[in-house]
């Protein structure tokens, strides 16, 4: 299981040499699709005798399992179906992963393993950045086919962009944070790690992953605070909302003053313009969409139109719930927001049921999760967020009487699992 969150949060080593290529078409190849189908594999071998566990886990998520399923069935209209099937196979492997963590392990055990992980991944980028500075800087590519590499300072560590890299090392700060209060046996190493996961984010330059840790650190910081309170759920929506609508704002109104601060631009790197154009795309197949993951595909592909208008080449709609409509239509939309809402609800409740950090950790990666979605894209898919997204959707469904007595015993037993 380390192994498999490892690979969904940084991918495989071959993997770190490649540079980033503006124009080609996303990762995919045949032996990362083996690689990952035989680690579900392997994991799905070890729920020998337990799958009664994991199929009740499963049906108590049917807005999950309808989500999946037309994201599976869309590479019968896709664009291009043999990309939509083979990556709708990694995305049900990931799927998997998610349900495994919580159907195997403790909440105290996810957490420290989730921690460790990412402390590793902070150290390897550290490592990348100081001895591997040729595969650390974004590249780029002219219409031409002549490439260069473009070290304008915003590094990318192992990743091949630096919103990537920034956005895993915003998760990792506040989930070593959350582990910093349960594991007092790897403090030092959580300190360490956080320490670590800043440097490399400020070194990444990407100011909308920079934006996210601070709006993901003052609403655990709310939640903290109005935890025992009746006002609780009415915390949590301003919150958020207030979260998206300062994202949004980054957005769509000139700020000049914040722009200029975090020396951006007040298009936020042209992402407003993009969405205009994408808007009449979207209505041109509304309902299907051109297919899971069929749309940003390489020249060739039905971005190259928008490829050739922009010529930043942009990879994605950066923005999941327009590359959501995009790709799976008004109805993929639809499941994929009332899952995510539904999920947020339960993560509040969560947070008033259970204890210590292990209530406050689901609502705050959901939290984090809604604020990344609202200007980047491709965490629906083989990637550790919706891997986590999956694991906390699980975890805060209708299962009190389950969850409840396991993680009053878990935090009684603090002292003696962290001496």
């Amino acid at each position: 299981m380390w192994i498999a969150l490892f690979t969904l949060t940084a991918g495989l080593p071959w993997e770190w040499t490649r540079l980033s290529t503006r124009g080609s078409a996303p990762g995919g190849e045949a032996i990362v699709a083996i690689f990952f189908i035989g680690l579900g594999a392997f994991l799905a071998l070890q729920m020998t005798g337990r799958w009664p566990a994991v199929l009740s886990l499963l049906e108590r998520e049917v807005l999950l399992l309808l989500l999946l399923s037309w994201t599976l069935l869309s590479f019968i209209w896709s664009a291009d179906p043999t990309t939509t099937f083979r990556r709708a196979i990694a995305l049900l492997v990931t799927t998997y992963i998610g349900v495994h963590l919580v159907a195997r392990f403790t909440q105290f055990e996810i957490l420290r393993m989730v921690a460790s992980v990412l402390v590793t991944v902070v150290v390897i980028n550290l490592i990348w950045i100081l001895f591997f500075p040729q595969f650390s800087g974004p590249t780029s590519q002219s219409a031409t086919g002549v490439s260069s590499v473009d070290f304008d300072n915003r590094l990318t560590g192992i990743f091949t962009n630096p919103n990537p890299l920034g956005r895993v090392m915003a998760l990792s700060i506040f989930t070593m944070m959350a582990a910093f209060r349960l594991d007092r046996r790897r403090r030092p190493i959580y300190v360490l790690g956080v320490i670590g996961g800043i440097v490399v984010l400020i070194l990444s330059q990407s100011k909308t992953a920079l934006v996210l840790s601070l709006m993901t650190t003052a609403l655990l910081v709310l939640y903290l605070v109005f935890r025992a309170r009746k006002t609780l759920f009415g915390a949590v929506a301003v919150g958020m909302v207030t979260a998206g609508v300062a994202s949004v704002l980054l957005v769509i109104v000139n700020l000049s003053f914040l722009t200029g601060t975090l020396d951006r631009d007040v298009t936020l790197t042209g992402r407003v313009p993009l969405w205009e154009t994408l808007l009449p795309v979207v209505a041109e197949r509304p309902v299907l969409g051109h297919g899971y993951n069929a749309y940003w595909n390489g020249w060739g592909s039905p971005a190259q139109d928008i490829w050739n208008q922009y010529t930043w080449l942009p990879p994605h709609g950066h923005n999941e719930f327009l590359d959501m409509t995009l790709t799976l239509g008004v109805v993929g939309l639809v499941l994929y927001s009332l899952l995510v809402i539904r999920t947020a609800i339960r993560a509040t409740r969560h947070i008033r049921d259970i204890p210590h950090v292990f209530g406050l950790w689901p609502l705050t990666f959901v939290s984090f999760y809604l604020s990344a979605t609202l200007t980047e894209s491709g965490v629906y898919g083989r990637d550790i967020s919706w891997c986590l997204l999956v694991a906390c959707i699980v975890l805060v469904s209708d299962q009190k009487r389950d969850i409840a007595p396991q993680a009053t015993a878990e935090a009684q037993a603090l002292p003696q699992l962290t001496q």
